[in-house]
């Protein structure tokens, strides 16, 4: 608690846990000894031989707005980050027209998993910033003294599918829209590598629960655990009205080629930073969220 209130500072909580590796200490369902060696003589298995125990795994599914909290997650535990996958070079594009156009094309939207591309560790080519090219027809789009990241990757990198991993001990897993996939189930097994008997908190956004509760097989797997029962629906609507509430004003992106700002995804750093700490107390104190 803090000084001058009753309220509960969670911001200051979660430090004081020591984030998402303090939250994962809290529980002991992680240190269960499980290899996640597939056999396939991958990076994987690499991997998961080197270790004991599995970690506290957290699979996170749903639109971009879900994608922020597992981005702003990632940023702001940085320092604590022992591995990391990305989806590369994919060849399929997700957006909502995409995926329209192929319902036309071929009388499915279905996404392929070797349209995915690879799912590994990405290789750096270097770091650094640089600032844009005043001249280019994008320098409209830039506030003066702007830097941007250097090109650092080699290859063609997307989060859609993403897993980071902090101090050996918690996984986060984060899959763009499952409900486009024509086989969901080969996307754990194949891609992440991941057991789902192996998950300890689901969190859902956008009705993707829905996946789930269509296929069977993996409501019967994730409810034989207890983890179904136990899902998190992500309330971002109810982050973005109680600030409206508190304040008068949302924190959504206003980039300077967004039309009308503020954008309904929020800035980051920015809102994102304070649902990864919402995310973390759910995990530490074993609730759920309704939505």
């Amino acid at each position: 608690r803090t000084d001058s209130s009753t309220e509960c500072n969670l911001s200051q909580l979660i430090y004081e846990l020591g984030g998402p590796i303090g939250v994962s200490s809290t529980h002991h369902q992680h240190g269960n000894e499980k290899s996640n060696d597939n056999g396939d003589g991958g990076v994987h298995d690499g991997i998961m031989k080197s270790k004991t125990k599995r970690p506290f795994n957290v699979l996170m599914m749903g639109n971009s707005y879900l994608r922020q909290v597992f981005q702003a997650m990632a940023c702001k535990w940085a320092i604590d980050v022992t591995e990391y996958c990305a989806s590369i070079n994919q060849t399929v594009c997700y957006s909502l027209q995409c995926i329209k156009d192929r319902g036309q094309e071929n009388g499915t939207g279905f996404v392929e998993i070797n349209e995915v591309g690879a799912f590994v560790p990405p290789t750096k080519y270097d770091e650094g910033s640089y600032q844009p090219d005043k001249s280019g027809k994008t320098a409209q789009f830039f506030r003066p003294g702007v830097k941007l990241p250097m090109i650092v990757y080699p290859q063609r990198l997307s989060d859609d599918l993403a897993m980071v991993e902090f101090g050996n001990s918690i996984r986060f897993y984060y899959l763009f829209r499952p409900d486009v996939y024509k086989n969901i189930t080969a996307i754990f097994e194949q891609k992440f590598h991941l057991d789902l008997a192996d998950v300890d908190k689901l969190v859902f956004n956008a009705g993707q629960e829905k996946v789930v509760e269509s296929d069977k097989n993996l409501k019967q797997i994730l409810s034989s655990t207890g983890v179904w029962q136990a899902r998190s629906v992500w309330p971002y609507g109810t982050f973005r009205k109680i600030q409206e509430r508190d304040i008068g004003r949302w924190f959504g992106a206003d980039n300077p080629w967004i039309t009308d700002p503020p954008n309904g995804h929020a800035c980051l750093p920015g809102p994102p930073n304070d649902e990864t700490n919402l995310l973390l107390f759910l995990i530490f104190s074993n609730a759920k969220s309704k939505g």
